[in-house]
């Protein structure tokens, strides 16, 4: 019976302390639970290899669940220049994936030319040059020339030579060639084969009468 009565005083006391002191107070909680959800969406952002848009997204979310609560990004230990550089890598991964694909493409000549504004769009957002990439404009446009190019040999058509200029590739040559015809000996008449000559009918021989 002393150990209950003991108990629930040392539990009076701890309700009362809990009560003087104050618990947390609703903006505290919700500081608090932005900055969890603001640390979770940092760290994909950072090791997830996000897409320039997911990244986009990510760090408008980071600063707008900071910001409700009247936040920083320094409560999650970054700023606003490391949010950025994620954003760039995550389209500088978007450019190169693209790129493989455009250099891949066969025969497709308006998708190709859609891939190449895509690339020059996504890298210029990730601040890179297309030097950065190991590309330049005019191999872009060669792809998309020797698309054009292998659409026509598809389909049976025959390209111009400024059609394989503008696709980078070397003109073909054509050879002509001329058909030779061989002329065939005519055997020789041999005695065995010769036609016998038809001999003269004798003359008839008249008897005295």
């Amino acid at each position: 019976m002393k150990r209950v009565i003991t108990f629930v005083a040392v539990l009076s006391v701890l309700v009362a302390s809990v009560v003087a002191c104050g618990g947390p107070s609703k903006a505290e909680i919700a500081k608090q639970s932005a900055r969890d959800e603001a640390i979770k969406k940092f760290s994909s952002l950072r090791n997830d290899s996000p897409s320039g848009a997911q990244a986009e997204e990510l760090s408008v979310q980071i600063l707008s669940q900071l910001a409700s609560v009247d936040l920083t990004l320094d409560v999650i230990g970054t700023n606003g220049d490391e949010l950025t550089k994620f954003i760039q890598e995550g389209w500088a991964r978007d450019a190169r994936v693209t790129l493989r694909s455009l250099r891949d493409m066969k025969a497709l000549p308006e998708q190709a030319k859609t891939m190449k504004l895509q690339f020059v769009d996504e890298s210029r957002r990730s601040e890179k040059v297309l030097a950065n990439f190991g590309t330049s404009e005019a191999e872009l446009n060669n792809i998309v020339n020797r698309n054009a190019l292998e659409f026509i040999q598809r389909n049976g058509g025959r390209p111009t030579p400024a059609q394989y200029q503008a696709a980078g590739l070397p003109v073909p040559t054509i050879t002509k060639t001329r058909t030779i015809v061989k002329r065939v000996p005519a055997k020789p008449t041999t005695a065995a084969t010769r036609t016998p000559r038809k001999s003269a009918p004798k003359p008839a021989v008249r008897t005295g009468g």
